[in-house]
């Protein structure tokens, strides 16, 4: 969870960063991350890894159209939970990307770069869905389910309780996804995150946190937006 991370699909399997690095600079900082490990299901001793991840893409497109389909599969997430964990474990390095940030004061320039292009590689940028439960479009506040197509290139999540939005200027060219799911105790997030193509090497965007002492945080970002 956080601003600026980063994930990659290559060949069916999707690879985390298990080394980074970090350095700052006098007006920001850039995180250095190895893709270099690999999520694996555990059920007690045995690896499920398989069947865990048939059951849910088979369950998956039930979740997403919403009504007792999504209401059983939360169920059995819920179960899930309880019962199978996740493991991290080293594979083959197969990318290395450079995440730098330039700050100016509520607002943080990203740059994300890579190496060798391989893949899909995912930038994400989530925070709590708890606390962040609404994107915020063209002024208007839409309730934010499972992934959809980012209908906006400026789009905001908005934090009634913190009295803030956190909006995002996107690159034209890059696809944008925006989601929210909160399940205890497994998943809580709310985010906006890119994907890049394979054989593209960078991208820049920017994230401007917008809030005010006596302006609701809703007409903050409608008027930046």
């Amino acid at each position: 969870m956080g601003i600026g991370g980063v994930v990659l699909r290559l060949g069916g399997v999707t690879y985390f960063p298990l080394t980074t690095r970090d350095s700052l600079s006098d007006d920001g900082a850039s995180r250095t991350f190895e893709l270099n490990g690999v999520a694996r299901k555990m059920l007690g001793p045995l690896d499920v890894t398989g069947p865990h991840r048939f059951l849910r893409e088979s369950l998956s497109p039930l979740y997403l159209r919403g009504g007792r389909g999504a209401l059983a599969f939360r169920g059995l997430m819920r179960v899930r939970s309880l019962l199978i964990r996740t493991e991290y474990r080293s594979s083959e390095r197969v990318e290395v990307c450079v995440v730098s940030y330039r700050f100016n004061g509520c607002c943080i320039e990203i740059r994300v770069s890579r190496e060798t292009g391989r893949g899909k590689l995912i930038v994400a940028n989530e925070l709590s869905g708890t606390l962040f439960d609404s994107l915020v479009v063209g002024g208007s506040r839409i309730a934010l389910g499972p992934w959809v197509r980012c209908p906006s290139r400026t789009p905001a999540l908005l934090s009634r309780t913190l009295g803030i939005c956190v909006r995002f200027e996107l690159p034209e060219g890059a696809e944008a996804f925006a989601g929210r799911e909160v399940l205890p105790p497994r998943l809580d997030w709310a985010g906006v995150d890119l994907i890049l193509d394979e054989g593209v090497l960078a991208v820049t965007y920017a994230v401007r946190i917008c809030s005010g002492p006596s302006t609701p945080a809703l007409e903050s970002c409608s008027r930046a937006t």
